[in-house]
């Protein structure tokens, strides 16, 4: 019988789960945490914008509070809104940043932990959209052409999927794996390591390392083709 890696107590010692977990359980528990509004622990009215009672929010952080607000105050899983979403743990986070002309919509969010929000800011849509896969991906950037301003942004030119193979390709650069409709991958290395871990409430912890780690590498090639 093999001895249980070191790697996996670490996991759960900070909550999380290990790589002995189903992958269905491992999935599912990541897109409920992410959208909980497409597994009936939210409303969706008030910030869907195929919804009659959908309203145009006067900015970003309005629009924030307002999908907070459609969260469900205690989840059929017995978990409290507070408990799984409350500060500091995690953010409202654009999958197209409202910088480069995202949207304000439903199709265009998730909820994802704050420090990896904030540490990629505006500056790596591709992340998030390697975060949420191909199928949201798509959503998120049709809802920000007819909703924002996506087609006078950096994305202008770029279809959803070359979005996603983008973040995937930087994600994989440093060991970390995201499936096909999104999620972490349990097989890659970085979760064997211990470096990426899904707590029991679905949300990935570490993806601020490796977003830190994708800029360190990019900025050692752009120096190493300067010096050139």
């Amino acid at each position: 019988m093999c001895p249980t890696p070191v790697h996996h107590y670490l996991r759960m010692a900070r909550g999380g789960y290990g790589v002995y977990d189903s992958d269905d359980d491992y999935d599912i528990r990541q897109q409920r945490f992410a959208f909980p509004w497409e597994h009936s622990r939210a409303r969706r009215d008030l910030i869907d914008p195929e919804s009659d009672r959908f309203k145009k929010y006067d900015n970003p952080d309005a629009f924030r509070k307002a999908v907070r607000r459609a969260i469900h105050n205690q989840d059929v899983d017995g978990w409290t809104r507070k408990e799984k979403y409350g500060d500091p743990r995690t953010d409202v986070g654009h999958i197209f940043a409202t910088e480069n002309g995202g949207s304000d919509t439903l199709g265009n969010v998730y909820m994802q932990e704050r420090a990896f929000n904030r540490t990629i800011a505006d500056g790596a849509d591709e992340l998030n959209a390697a975060c949420v896969g191909y199928r949201q991906t798509a959503k998120a950037m049709t809802e920000s052409i007819k909703y924002g301003n996506l087609r006078n942004g950096r994305w202008k030119d770029s279809d959803p999927d070359e979005v996603v193979d983008l973040g995937k390709a930087k994600f994989a650069s440093v060991g970390l794996l995201m499936k096909e409709n999104g999620g972490v991958d349990k097989r890659c290395s970085a979760v064997k390591r211990g470096e990426v871990w899904v707590d029991k409430y679905g949300m990935p912890h570490g993806l601020d390392d490796k977003a830190r780690e994708i800029r360190d590498l990019e900025l050692e090639k752009l120096f190493d083709n300067l010096s050139v």
